[in-house]
């Protein structure tokens, strides 16, 4: 009994290791733009880092005004300061982690009027919709980039 109940147990636990990564999204849609990447060390570990090719992130760093140094020591503290101690405690806790910052329908569309105004023509800017359609957090609301596709239209 105590052999099939370990053989229950890790096919729980080995199902569960796969789902969940991407701060709390299932890892099932790797089409996805994601702002964190999951990397596996070389020493069997892993850790997660901004993902630089996000289009937030590259339109903050093409950005002329801003000293772009300056923004990768930013990601990169950003990066190291995770608190993923913590974060796995209340995970084996039990705790309900959830992120109550979701972003709202206008501080959305404001997002995607500066992220359009850095584009130089139309083609870009159908292009910079398109790839959205796969961004978090873009992709929450579709309705939003339908509407814009429709406006350049």
């Amino acid at each position: 009994m105590r052999k099939n109940l370990a053989g229950i147990i890790n096919k729980i636990s080995e199902s569960s290791k796969r789902t969940w990564v991407f701060r709390g999204k299932k890892e099932t849609d790797d089409s996805k733009i994601h702002v964190w990447n999951r990397v596996k060390s070389r020493q069997g570990g892993v850790f997660y880092e901004i993902n630089r090719d996000h289009p937030l992130v590259e339109a903050v760093g093409s950005s002329a005004s801003l000293n772009k140094q300056l923004v990768e020591r930013l990601l990169l503290q950003i990066e190291r300061s995770l608190p993923l101690n913590q974060l796995y405690i209340d995970l084996t806790n039990d705790e309900r982690v959830v992120n109550e910052n979701e972003i709202s329908k206008s501080d959305l569309l404001s997002l995607l009027e500066q992220l359009l105004a850095g584009c130089r023509n139309l083609q870009e800017k159908e292009t910079m919709i398109k790839r959205l359609a796969s961004t978090e957090p873009f992709n929450q609301q579709p309705e939003l980039l339908r509407e814009l596709v429709q406006e350049a239209e």
